[in-house]
């Protein structure tokens, strides 16, 4: 499975339409721990994981027509994305010869709307809470946790921390 196949299937998971750009690039980071077959390489950002492939994707996505990119306003602003036609059937080709990864991108948007809605603030403080986990490689205390993560200036706080293991355990990434 490639980027565009990810994210387009993402979308039509999604009943056609999702918000945000950042929900996104995180959404993709746990398909990426969960998925096999799934595996853009990511690097830390400032609003946590980042994968170059995956943002070029999306870029192409739009520019050839499968998603309608939408600019919003409000307190931060940032995109919907909206299946074209083309980019229904794109997405229906791809799911039907993608069946496992289809379903288990469902599971983790399932999962990930009981747990934040969807949120990118709260998606990128659980991925960022995996990736601090990931690369230390033993079990961290929330202060380990804030401490690595000032190291990659990123400000996480108990809360967050506290949502991002929460929603880590309902993927079942953490213990």
């Amino acid at each position: 499975m490639d980027c565009h196949d990810a994210l387009i299937m993402t979308v039509k998971e999604n009943g056609g339409e999702f918000h945000s750009r950042t929900a996104l690039q995180k959404l993709c980071y746990f398909y990426t721990k969960k998925i096999s077959s799934f595996d853009p390489k990511y690097v830390p950002h400032f609003y946590g994981p980042f994968s170059d492939k995956v943002a070029s994707a999306l870029t192409e996505l739009s520019e050839f027509s499968f998603v309608n990119e939408i600019a919003y306003s409000g307190f931060y602003g940032g995109y919907t994305y909206e299946l074209t036609k083309m980019g229904r059937q794109y997405a229906e080709k791809v799911s039907g010869e993608l069946p496992s990864e289809r379903e288990q991108i469902g599971d983790i948007l399932e999962i990930c709307r009981k747990h934040c809605e969807l949120k990118p603030a709260p998606l990128s403080y659980a991925a960022k809470c995996h990736y601090i986990l990931s690369e230390d490689g033993r079990e961290c205390t929330s202060a380990d946790i804030k401490k690595a993560g000032r190291d990659l200036h990123w400000d996480i706080t108990d809360d967050d921390i506290s949502g991002g293991i929460n929603l880590l355990q309902g993927l079942g990434l953490v213990k």
